[in-house]
This record gives C-alpha cells, sequence and structure tokens, in this order.
C-alpha cells in the first residue's frame, strides 16, 4: 500500500510540473502576442476619464434692473468649470463714445498684446463709468477667482475690417482651455413689450443660424452690441459649440408697465464644447 501511495504522489508531481510548465508558456505566447496587437493597434488606457464640457463663452445682460439676478446667471457655468478659468474678455458696448470707430481696452498686459496689435486702442479713462464692465467686475472676481479681467469696448462705428481682425485674435485667444469671453449685453431697447417680443425671437433665431453678418446690421430694436455678437459667432464658427439660451426677460416683467412703455429685454445665453471638441 505504501509502495502504491508513493508510485501515486511521484506521478503526480510529474503531471504537475508539466502542467505548470504548460501553463506558464501559455501565458508567455499570450503576452507576446498582446504586446504585438498593442503595437498595430495601440489601445487606450481603461482608466482614462472622457472629457470634460468646457463653457467657452456666455452672453449677460449688463442693466443693474438685474443685479440681484447676476449670481444666478454665472452659476450657469458649472463651479469647477469657474475655478478653472484664468482669463475672462469681457466685450461690451461703448456706451459713453458713440463717435469713436475703434475697439478700445485698459490693459497693456501680456494677454492684451495680440488684440492690440490687431488695432485695438488702449484708453484707460472710459472704462470707469462703462457699467458694461463694471458691473460684472464684482461677480468675476468672485466665482472666477483666478481670473483676470480684459475688457473691450465696441460702437456701431467700428469697421468690419476691424471687427474681422479682432475675431482672429479672439479666436487664437481662445484655444488656451483656461480662457472665457463674456459678452455684455442688452437685447432689444425702447420698444413696448409686444413689439421687443417680437424683436428678441428674431435675434434669437439669428443666434442659433450663428448668422453673424445678419446680427451686425441689427439695430437697437434688437440688441446694443451687435460688434460683440459677431466676433462672438465668427471667432467660434470652426469649432461649432453647442449654444444654450438659459434665461430670457424683459423690463416690463420686473416692474409695473402699461402696454406701450418702452422696454430693454435679456438674454443669457451660453456655448459649450462637447467632450473632445477644441477650438478651431
Amino acid at each position: 500500500m505504501a509502495n502504491l501511495l508513493s508510485t501515486f504522489l511521484q506521478h503526480f508531481r510529474q503531471k504537475s510540473k508539466t502542467l505548470l510548465l504548460f501553463l506558464l508558456m501559455l501565458a508567455l505566447l499570450t503576452t507576446a502576442i498582446l504586446f504585438r496587437i498593442r503595437q498595430v493597434y495601440p489601445i487606450e488606457p481603461l482608466f482614462l476619464q472622457p472629457a470634460k464640457d468646457r463653457t467657452i463663452a456666455i452672453v449677460m445682460p449688463h442693466h443693474d434692473l438685474l443685479l440681484s439676478q447676476f449670481q444666478k446667471f454665472y452659476e450657469f457655468i458649472p463651479r469647477e468649470e469657474r475655478q478653472n478659468i484664468t482669463r475672462v474678455y469681457v466685450l461690451s458696448p461703448n456706451h459713453f463714445q458713440p463717435e469713436v470707430s475703434v475697439i478700445k481696452t485698459n490693459q497693456t498686459t501680456e494677454s492684451a498684446f495680440p488684440f492690440t496689435k490687431s488695432g485695438v486702442v488702449v484708453d484707460t479713462n472710459v472704462f470707469a463709468n462703462e457699467h458694461g464692465v463694471f458691473l460684472h467686475v464684482p461677480y468675476i472676481a468672485k466665482n472666477f477667482p483666478n481670473a483676470v479681467v480684459i475688457p473691450f469696448l465696441f460702437t456701431r462705428r467700428v469697421s468690419q475690417q476691424s471687427l474681422d481682425a479682432f475675431t482672429e485674435s479672439l479666436k487664437s485667444a481662445l484655444k488656451d482651455e483656461h480662457a472665457l469671453v463674456l459678452v455684455s449685453t442688452d437685447f432689444s431697447h425702447y420698444l413696448p413689450y409686444a413689439e421687443a417680443q417680437e424683436k428678441d425671437r428674431e435675434t434669437q433665431q439669428l443666434v442659433e443660424a450663428a448668422d453673424a453678418e445678419s446680427i451686425l446690421k441689427l439695430t437697437d430694436d434688437n440688441l446694443d452690441c451687435p460688434g460683440c455678437l459677431y466676433v462672438l459667432l465668427r471667432s467660434l464658427e470652426n469649432s461649432s459649440p453647442s449654444a444654450e439660451v438659459l434665461f430670457h426677460g424683459n423690463s416690463a416683467q420686473f416692474m409695473n408697465m402699461s402696454a406701450n412703455t418702452p422696454t430693454t429685454s435679456y438674454f443669457v445665453m451660453k456655448w459649450v464644447l462637447r467632450g473632445s471638441q477644441k477650438m478651431k
């Protein structure tokens, strides 16, 4: 009986060694095959996180009637994105110098340099009273704590050639994933509520169609800074971000107005690059 058990154990050890050797050779062969497949057909690591959406631009009003709503408007941009923004380009009407035919900034920093090369003029005086900019500055500081503000003022007298030159600079600036454009503009001006609503529908259709040329021809009946919206849409035209209307309102809804009282209307819109989309 002892001899039989010993023979069995010896036979089992030999078979086990053969099996282990076979499994080792199989593992080595499988590793070699997989290595060759990875060389020919690279495989993305499974632990990579999917690309995140990026808010690249937002349109907001600058009417102090809506000041109590501003924080809510800024929160339309997710908090994590706001923390990552390091430059906010604010595009606003030049309310107090409508006769000038140049785009103005108050910045001489490196971030503004490409724009001054394209014809933007530095003027530090005009910005002190420009509500299209200063009403937003405290909210930018609060919501984008790591960002600097680079403002630009536009009039209707700025030529399309100048706007196109600015567009190229803006397009280049937005390739930085930490940059954001904020267009500070109110929409229909001085019209009764019903007429303002009709003009807003017209403007919204043009924005959703990204029809920059038609927007540039609009008057105060539609919005107070067509040049701002023109350069934004032109800068985004090759990247195709999705546009969203987040808020639409009218001063008549915030005040007790008669049907024929002149009104001002407002939109909040944002443009988002989805997932792996990039600026082009």
